[in-house]
């Protein structure tokens, strides 16, 4: 992996207002949390012949660009604090449709690193006498088992006016996540969050026909891979804690719980269910077949015995 300097490399970036101008724009851009609607239909190109699904927080996000010479795009930003230390992800490649799914085939990486703890970039903006001083690599490479990885096979799948890419998949920032998009969308689902008005954006790529209410549709649940379709709960299951171990980490309780049902109820392996209030949330870890085991997080202090737990509260 070839290493450069950007700040050393005056001859690359050109004249100094350009070069400054880039970096503002990717800040910006890390800093934002805008949506395009547009008119689209399922795997349909606009007139620029590009094809783009995007998810967008104030502190991450992704943008992936399919062009119509079967060449794509990835960009991912990781920025852990605005004017902060900041990471810009690019993946080069080739790509596939067969019907509904998706194949990236990643060729080349590129990897933009800003290391800008005392947020100089910041107070360059407002103050033109301070200089900013932060410190900027790029890294490039072939992309392979030893690059940052991200995932490359999706599904295409449609929720009243939204399309979403979903991946079973398991990379998040280049590094092993806890849970794939199928767990993420079974999670906001179940709890009937609204992904139109979720503060902390959707963590999904997503591309919009209108802006309507996705969960004012019905999700068609054959459109789930059957091994991930017991995640989501049309019928709410209700499970009861009968025994608790109270543990402590870094100062926060939390509980490990057994549970009244098990296989025997339909209670499953990494399904989470919430109390009516949605402030603490159950996480199933271990079954038999009557009996649940798993881990309870809490912002209270206590958790009885009896209390009641839920996939969906109606």
């Amino acid at each position: 992996m070839k290493k450069l300097s950007w700040l050393d490399s005056k001859k690359r970036t050109g004249s100094s207002y350009f070069y400054w101008l880039a970096i503002v724009s990717i800040l910006s851009m890390s800093c934002s949390n805008k949506k395009n609607n547009v008119n689209y239909k399922k795997w349909d190109f606009d007139q620029a012949y590009t094809l783009t699904y995007k998810y967008t927080t104030a502190f991450d996000g992704i943008t992936l660009q399919l062009f119509r010479d079967s060449t794509f795009r990835y960009r991912e930003y990781l920025n852990h604090s605005c004017g902060g230390d900041f990471k810009n992800i690019t993946v080069l490649g080739m790509y596939q449709i067969d019907k509904d799914y998706l194949t990236l085939k990643p060729d080349s990486i590129i990897l933009l690193t800003i290391s800008d703890k005392f947020g100089s970039i910041l107070y360059h903006l407002e103050d033109r006498n301070v200089k900013p001083k932060p410190d900027i690599n790029v890294l490039y490479s072939k992309y392979g088992a030893d690059s940052c990885n991200i995932n490359t096979k999706y599904k295409n799948i449609t929720w009243g006016s939204k399309s979403y890419l979903l991946s079973e998949e398991f990379y998040s920032g280049c590094e092993l996540g806890e849970k794939n998009d199928y767990m993420r969308l079974a999670y906001d689902y179940n709890r009937e969050t609204d992904l139109n008005n979720n503060n902390m954006g959707n963590l999904f790529l997503e591309k919009s026909y209108v802006d309507k209410d996705t969960m004012s549709y019905p999700l068609d649940l054959d459109q789930i891979p059957s091994r991930w379709r017991y995640l989501f709960q049309i019928d709410p299951i209700s499970v009861k804690v009968i025994h608790k171990t109270t543990k402590s980490y870094q100062g926060m309780k939390y509980w490990i719980v057994e549970l009244n049902k098990g296989k025997n109820d339909s209670t499953k392996i990494g399904m989470e269910l919430y109390t009516k209030h949605k402030g603490e949330v159950l996480g199933i870890d271990s079954l038999t077949s009557n009996r649940s085991y798993g881990t309870v997080y809490s912002k209270n202090n206590d958790l009885p015995i009896g209390t009641i737990f839920k996939t969906k509260w109606k």
